[in-house]
């Protein structure tokens, strides 16, 4: 038996009036609840990642990658950039999460590029983790053997960071065949030949402005501007 028009019509009218009101609760409640999350102070909570981060064995993603490892890397690579910290690590090795997550990272497609750029600098400088930030510049070198900003960095770290100025020779090296070498600073290969040959504190300065001038990260750059403060210091003592 077939309803008539006025029941039908009744019944539609019906399910607008439950849409609507259900609609207009919604948005009452996520008005709400805007309101109360901005007026209420939260304390700030602090995670401290070197203990609560998890990071999965390169043997895992062997057996289940599903194909993906590149989505995958992109997406492990998104999860450390939201988490990054500016806790020091404290010991001397290699053992940090982001250095763990970056291994893991590159270890899932070794052809990702920023990860070894910028995971790097920020072991380097903000994370004062040397060490690590040598065998991630390394494992990019690997795959990127000419590149002038991995050669760059490298060099920066193992002559600021490591204090190992012999090492530091082999990356400042490959960085003067780089065809960017000029294109950044006509007078590098200049500094370059200073660091290498003599020692030159003054140039090595000017090598660090060039990082300096090309790097967005705030942290990265307050860290650079103290090495650079003390470098200058230490030339105008002489």
């Amino acid at each position: 038996m077939q309803e008539d028009g006025p029941n039908i019509m009744l019944k539609k009218i019906n399910k607008i009036k439950e849409n609507f009101v259900f609609i207009v609760t919604i948005i009452s409640l996520t008005s709400i609840y805007g309101f109360i999350n901005h007026k209420i102070k939260r304390p700030k909570i602090k995670i401290n990642y070197q203990n609560h981060s998890i990071n999965l064995k390169k043997r895992f993603f062997g057996f289940f990658n599903f194909g993906q490892r590149k989505m995958i890397s992109k997406l492990i690579w998104i999860k450390t950039l939201l988490n990054l910290d500016d806790n020091n690590h404290k010991n001397l090795d290699s053992s940090s999460w982001i250095f763990l997550r970056l291994n893991t990272i590159t270890d899932l497609d070794p052809y990702f590029y920023d990860p070894y750029l910028y995971g790097g600098q920020y072991l380097s400088i903000i994370k004062s983790e040397p060490l690590g930030a040598s065998l991630i510049y390394d494992k990019g070198l690997n795959f990127f053997p000419k590149d002038f900003w991995l050669n760059l960095n490298a060099g920066f770290n193992s002559y600021f960071e490591l204090k190992k100025k012999k090492d530091s020779i082999k990356y400042y090296q490959k960085a003067l065949l780089s065809p960017l070498m000029e294109k950044y600073n006509s007078s590098l290969p200049n500094f370059f030949s200073k660091v290498i040959y003599n020692n030159d504190k003054l140039a090595a300065y000017n090598i660090l402005k060039i990082s300096l001038n090309n790097t967005k990260d705030p942290k990265i750059r307050k860290k650079i501007k103290t090495i650079l403060f003390s470098i200058k210091r230490d030339i105008l003592k002489k």
